[in-house]
Formats: structure tokens, sequence, C-alpha cells
């Protein structure tokens, strides 16, 4: 779930913990009836009592 949304990235709570560098493929909804496929590399990741708090930074997409 998003907390909070910038036009660099987001800041999102999640179950499992994810590595710091790890580049995530990501479906951001940006209208009732839109979404966009978006690549965020992990920045910072906090351990919460409930899960997870990571900051993502919006990246390019990865090349294969």
């Amino acid at each position: 779930m998003a907390i909070n949304a910038s036009v660099g990235g987001l800041r999102v709570a999640v179950d499992t913990g994810v590595p710091v560098d790890h580049v995530c493929t990501l479906r951001v909804r940006t209208a009732p009836d839109h979404s966009t496929i978006e690549h965020a590399k992990v920045v910072w990741s906090q351990a919460r009592p409930d899960g997870y708090l990571l900051g993502l930074e919006f990246v390019a997409a990865p090349s294969s």
C-alpha cells in the first residue's frame, strides 16, 4: 500500500522485507480506471511490528 507518492518515488508498506538496491516492478494506479507499469529501486527499508516500510525511487526499466 502506498503511503506517500511524489514525482521521484514512493513510500510503501509491505508484509515482507525487500533488500536495498533491489529493483521492483510496480503497477501504479494514477486514476480509478488507469494504471502504469513503473520500475523503482529500494533506497531504504525499515522493519516495523506489522511489516516493513520501503522508500522507492523511480528508475528506468532494467535492460534485458
